[in-house]
């Protein structure tokens, strides 16, 4: 999420000495409120019921050393702490455990064979084939588990016989026999949940991570005074081009377009551009370094604090002129990221146009 808001200022953006006696208030607050600020970044925890870590979830692995296993597993894999080596066979043994076949019978004593919910096999020949897909989850949750399976003609004929052997120990470690049949087939529904469980889990503590990593880099980060402004012209095609390929990227670049248009077309007022956090957290690992660079320490920006809606007010410096954003907007818009998240080519050239009347409209004045 973000959005722009214009703080009027008598003098211009620039050129008056209250502003600026704001902004550097507001730099002082801020390196204030940073510097009393340490970030927390949470590491996994190494036990498996997740013991000793707040942010983890209390799972209660008592006497079921396969749940435990099993929970490990699904912790190093959703928290990428695997080693290289042992990667690919715990992708393939979730692989094969989401399209585990399952065998259930119902109160009356008959018996159908399913696939778990990201598997592609279905057959029953207990419940018609026209029943309302409600009334067969109804049914399937009445069932008890006899038997679960794991589909083992699945693997991969190219995994190597060093992944093979790593998948089959984790496979009797989690209670798999050697040919995928589940040891406590009754505990299938609590592996499934669990592993939900401990997705969402990972996600949050990753992106709680991230939060605290970009709050410490804008903490660590100060304007460099003395870019010129061809260099800061030639960081922000630099930037532009370095993510045209990220998908991730294109709201912030466009954002970014946007707020130097805004800025430089109300001289009069102060534009606070108010972005997300997510923005920058949700893309590729290497955006929120960039963009933090790019913010203050290239284009000179002060950013406030962290809201608890998790956004922030970042402000331009007084001492770009009109024409300096115009030419920084220029750069954005003929940059190869700003052309492959515009749709349509009339948009391409209608911004065009317009970039390059405002530019020569404030190198004349």
């Amino acid at each position: 999420m973000s959005s722009f808001q214009r703080l009027p200022s008598q003098g211009g953006h620039g050129a008056n000495a209250n502003a600026n006696a704001s902004t550097n208030a507001n730099a002082s607050y801020n390196a204030a409120v940073y510097a009393a600020y340490t970030p927390v970044l949470t590491a996994p925890s190494t036990n498996a019921n997740g013991a000793g870590s707040p942010n983890r979830i209390s799972i209660d692995t008592t006497n079921n050393p396969f749940l435990a296993a099993f929970v490990s597993h699904c912790r190093a894999f959703y928290d990428m702490a695997v080693p290289a080596a042992d990667k690919t066979a715990l992708q393939t043994f979730f692989t094969l455990f989401d399209g585990a076949l399952i065998v259930s019978a119902d109160a009356a004593g008959r018996t159908g064979i399913s696939a778990s919910s990201t598997g592609n096999l279905s057959i029953s020949s207990s419940r018609p084939q026209q029943q309302q897909q409600q009334q067969q989850q109804q049914q399937q949750q009445q069932q008890a588990i006899s038997s679960v399976r794991l589909q083992l003609s699945a693997i991969p004929r190219s995994l190597s016989d060093r992944d093979k052997d790593a998948l089959f120990a984790i496979m009797q470690s989690a209670g798999f026999a050697a040919d995928g049949t589940m040891h406590r087939p009754s505990d299938y529904p609590r592996y499934r949940q669990l592993k939900d469980q401990l997705r969402v889990e990972a996600h949050r503590i990753g992106e709680a991570a991230r939060r605290s990593h970009l709050q410490h880099r804008i903490a660590a980060s100060a304007p460099n005074d003395l870019i010129s402004p061809s260099d800061r012209l030639t960081a922000i095609r630099d930037f532009c081009t370095r993510f045209a390929s990220d998908m991730g990227a294109y709201a912030f670049i466009l954002g970014l377009a946007l707020w130097l248009r805004t800025q430089s077309r109300h001289n009069a007022s102060n534009v606070d551009w108010i972005l997300d956090d997510a923005v920058l957290v949700e893309g590729s690992l290497a955006l929120p370094d960039a963009a933090v660079h790019l913010m203050i320490t290239v284009l000179g920006c002060s950013v406030s604090p962290g809201s608890a809606d998790g956004t922030r007010r970042w402000t331009l410096p007084p001492s770009l002129s009109a024409a300096d954003l115009a030419r920084l907007e220029l750069r954005v818009h003929f940059s190869s990221a700003r052309l492959l998240s515009t749709q349509t080519w009339t948009q391409r050239l209608g911004d065009w146009f317009w970039i390059a009347a405002s530019w020569l409209t404030h190198l004349v004045s």
